[in-house]
């Protein structure tokens, strides 16, 4: 992600703005049974309560509280159709199997 966040100028206000994701991150950490644990300030931050959604996004993943995610979802839906998005045209990667 740093380096794709180098197409910026430096102080650029978009450069600006996304380098602050990174004071923001914040590591994981698994318990003896391998299960994931979020700092409180993120959980409150999420409004995460009894349950969770981990949302796939490719190589990385999401934590959402589900009815927020849900509601993100019909967001990014509608947004897509108004917008009329597709993924670009390209090679398949690696990890892409296209029939």
């Amino acid at each position: 992600m740093s380096a794709r966040l180098d197409r910026y100028e430096q102080f650029s206000p978009e450069h600006d703005s996304l380098t602050t994701l990174f004071a923001d991150a914040q590591p994981l950490t698994l318990d003896s049974e391998g299960r994931v644990g979020l700092p409180e300030h993120l959980i409150e931050f999420a409004h995460i309560g009894e349950s969770v959604a981990f949302v796939g996004l490719g190589r990385t993943f999401q934590v959402w509280e589900p009815a927020a995610f849900t509601a993100h979802m019909e967001t990014m839906r509608e947004r897509m159709r108004d917008e009329n998005s597709t993924v670009p045209a390209g090679r398949a990667g690696p990890h892409l199997v296209v029939q």
